[in-house]
């Protein structure tokens, strides 16, 4: 799909000093589902889920077993890549999923904490929802760990709403669209 920022300073963790990166959104279909794919994408779910245990997978091997879920129950799945870095981040959802009433289900979304707060996130979750749009959804849902509050308050920015749905540990959010 080609480069979404040309440029982004970020300051990696280990060097403190700032660089420019080029982040691009890839389709699945330009990896090749293999296990290097299966660890590089595995290595970015666990660092996002880093300090939020609770509501990630226990292990790597939870996680590609997963992600490979995933894969397999989504009809948009993009994937954030920097030439240097490799995979950063992740988006799946569902434009098929019925939760009262036709959904665009977004299953999962992870950025690597040291690309966070870049505007990545909302860039990956809008593309979600123009491609509903497309597809003819009008509402567009997810689950968010109930004390996970960063992602709370980020999912509130984009105008999602507590619909009172719950299961222990989550909460259900919505938006027409």
């Amino acid at each position: 799909m080609g480069t979404i920022f040309d440029e982004i300073k970020i300051k990696s963790p280990q060097e403190k000093v700032e660089s420019t990166v080029k982040i691009e959104i890839k389709d699945l279909s330009e990896f090749g589902i293999t296990d290097r794919f299966f660890d590089e994408i595995t290595k970015v779910y666990m660092k996002a889920y880093e300090g939020m245990e609770e509501y990630g997978e226990p292990t790597e091997k939870h996680a590609r077993k997963y992600i490979r879920w995933l894969i397999n129950h989504s009809d948009f799945f993009k994937i954030l890549y920097d030439k240097k870095t490799g995979i950063i981040g992740f988006i799946a959802c569902s434009s098929e999923w019925w939760w009262n009433g036709k959904t665009g289900e977004i299953h999962e979304i992870c950025i690597t904490p040291e690309f966070q707060k870049m505007g990545l996130g909302k860039f990956l979750i809008m593309q979600a929802i123009e491609y509903f749009k497309i597809k003819g959804v009008n509402k567009v849902g997810l689950w968010v760990g109930a004390n996970n509050e960063k992602a709370i308050r980020f999912y509130k920015s984009l105008g999602f709403h507590f619909t009172g749905e719950s299961f222990p540990r989550w909460m259900r959010m919505e938006k027409e669209i």
